[in-house]
């Protein structure tokens, strides 16, 4: 029971150690936050398309019918 006991209290020492990180990585943030600014650029670029499609029906129709 004694070897048991040790591997336990060492198996919990090194999974403590390993899921305390100093800093953290900067370039997984980064990463982060290149796709978080890509899904942003791409949902405006999307509506703005949306919008400017919606004006051009509304002129043709306009033009049509006037």
């Amino acid at each position: 029971m004694g070897n048991d006991n040790d591997k336990d209290q060492t198996i919990k020492k090194d999974v403590g150690h390993s899921s305390i990180s100093g800093r953290p990585n900067i370039d997984e943030i980064s990463k982060r936050n290149e796709e978080a600014e890509r899904r942003e650029k791409k949902s405006f670029y999307t509506v703005t398309g949306i919008i400017v499609l919606f004006i051009v029906v509304v002129v043709v129709l306009i033009y049509f019918f006037s």
